[in-house]
This record gives structure tokens, C-alpha cells and sequence, in this order.
């Protein structure tokens, strides 16, 4: 199935992008559906600001936001992050304006590509050859990016033409379900189980990138995840540390 959101609209903030590229009373006729249009609305702009409004802002603008919004910028190099400020910008240029150019972007620049090299990793462990038919036949791809928006998602129903499709294979209840679930990772319980083993990989060559003296000195509230909310970027301190020391021992 890897592939399918790219190709159909199935991931939440597609919702957001099929809404930005309709007229202004389609968009509040198709946002009364689902969670109702204040809801919904709420929902758009909170989208179009995490993907659209912020990288319009200047290169120094949008770190203070993002300082301000993920706290642990605080553990990191503050040079390195001033000195690398410009490459904000660099996002401007991915600005979306409706849904199939999201999908597109996703397809091309960023989600599939990490789906696609775990799928190949995972199946490679187990010795299993696996295929992505999505993914894969370049025909359907180049096709169904000639399908209008309005046909992949309608009433507020992702992957409507994929539903549609496969109607006479699959039970209503797959068909019309609506609380799909991402393959989530328990970051939080890795971080707290694993920190405590590679504190000792936060070390001063580490400095250039990393605030190491604070990392060691505010170590538990770094590494000790309380709430429900997914900390993957925490995770990816944890991963680069390891990342360079397994360079460092190479280079030995």
C-alpha cells in the first residue's frame, strides 16, 4: 500500500490542501462536512500554517517561531542554529496551492521516499522480496495526477476514488471507515529506555551542533518524555549521538 496517500489524499493535512484549492463557497460547502465548518476551519488554518504561512516569513522570524513552539532548540548550538538560518528559506519555494500538487511534492520530495527505504529495509531483513504497486506503475502514477482533486476526496473523505474503486473487493465497513490510524513508533518509551544507556555519547565533539554542558546538566527533563504527545525530534537527538560515534569509531 505504500504510495496509495501520496496518490489519493490520505493523510489529514490533504484535507487542508483540496479545501485551499476550491472556491470560496465550495470550500465552506465541503468544510460543513466531517467536523463541522468551525472545526474545520480551525483545522485549515492550523494546516496552512505549519505548511504555507510560516516559510513566508523572514529566514530569522521563522526560527524564533520555531524556537519558541519546539522547545528542545534550547539544546542545541546556538551558532549552528543562526549560522543555518537561511536554509528556511529554502522552503519557500515548496509553497502548495491545491491538492494534487501536494501529493505530487510528497510523492516526489519528501514522505515517500522514507516510507519506501523502510519498506526496502524491512523486507530485506526478513529476506522477503516485497513490491509497492502504488509506488511502482508509472502509468497509474501519471494518470491519477491527471485525476482532479474533486474526484480523490469529497465530503471530507480521504481516498474517496480508492474507496470507490475497490467498492465490490472490500466490506462497507473498510470502505467507509474513518479512524485510520498511521503506523505509529512508541518513541517516548525508546527515549526513556534507551537515553540513560548513550548519555555518555554527548560528548565535546558534539559541541558544534549541540548545547552539550546543558544537555548533560537537564538530562532527565530532555530525555524523560511525560506527556502523550509523539517526541520524534527528541528521538533524533538520541540518533545522532549514536550516528557519531559510530563515525568516530570508524575513523579511529
Amino acid at each position: 500500500g505504500t504510495g496509495g496517500d501520496e496518490l489519493f489524499g490520505g493523510y489529514d493535512p490533504h484535507r487542508s490542501f483540496y479545501w485551499k484549492g476550491l472556491s470560496v463557497r465550495d470550500k465552506l460547502s465541503e468544510m460543513k462536512a466531517g467536523n463541522g465548518l468551525i472545526q474545520n476551519l480551525k483545522f485549515h488554518f492550523h494546516q496552512q500554517a505549519r505548511f504555507d504561512y510560516v516559510f513566508r516569513l523572514p529566514a530569522g522570524m521563522n526560527l524564533h517561531l520555531q524556537k519558541n513552539y519546539f522547545n528542545e532548540h534550547q539544546f542545541m548550538n546556538q551558532d549552528f542554529l543562526n549560522n543555518n538560518v537561511q536554509r528556511f528559506n529554502n522552503q519557500r519555494q515548496y509553497q502548495q496551492q491545491n491538492l494534487n500538487s501536494r501529493l505530487a511534492f510528497e510523492m516526489q520530495n519528501t514522505s515517500l521516499k522514507g516510507y519506501l527505504k523502510c519498506e526496502d529495509r524491512c523486507a530485506m531483513w526478513h529476506g522477503i522480496e516485497s513490491r509497492t504497486p502504488f509506488a511502482d506503475d508509472v502509468h497509474l502514477i501519471e494518470y491519477l495526477f491527471f485525476v482532479p482533486a474533486s474526484y480523490k476526496m469529497y465530503g471530507s473523505q480521504l481516498k474517496a476514488l480508492l474507496r470507490e474503486a475497490s467498492e465490490q473487493v472490500i466490506p462497507q465497513a473498510i470502505k467507509n471507515r474513518s479512524d485510520k490510524q498511521g503506523y505509529t513508533t512508541p518513541n517516548n518509551a525508546w527515549i526513556r529506555k534507551l537515553a540513560p544507556e548513550f548519555k555518555s555519547y554527548f560528548t565535546e565533539s558534539l559541541d558544534p551542533y549541540l548545547d552539550v554542558k546543558k544537555i548533560h546538566s537537564e538530562f532527565g527533563k530532555l530525555f524523560n518524555p511525560n506527556s502523550e504527545i509523539d517526541t520524534g525530534r527528541i528521538f533524533k537527538f538520541l540518533s545522532f549521538a549514536v550516528w557519531m560515534k559510530t563515525l568516530q569509531t570508524k575513523n579511529v
